[in-house]
């Protein structure tokens, strides 16, 4: 689906290669957080680059969060090279 978002916002807009890449963001984060109206959740999370920074912090903390519990279960299933020890 963001694939399609961030399609529609090159097909509709001049904006400079950045700009459309913060919309396609913002536009992402409006859809995760299943907003009934895009301007008011805009203008409620700080616009475009606000929206867009939010979907970026929580694509950083989900990609954190995988990364611990491979981590995690790396050390679970007896795998301790990912800590770059060994046996």
């Amino acid at each position: 689906m963001s694939g399609s978002i961030e399609r529609i916002v090159q097909a509709t807009s001049d904006a400079h290669e950045t700009i459309a890449r913060r919309m396609t963001l913002a536009l992402r984060y409006g859809q995760r957080q299943k907003w009934p109206d895009i301007k008011q959740g805009l203008r409620e999370n700080g616009g475009i680059v606000g929206c867009a920074e939010k979907f970026t912090a929580l694509e950083d903390e989900k990609t954190r969060l995988e990364k611990l519990d491979l981590a995690i279960s790396k050390v679970l299933n007896g795998s301790t090279t990912a800590f770059g020890l060994s046996r």
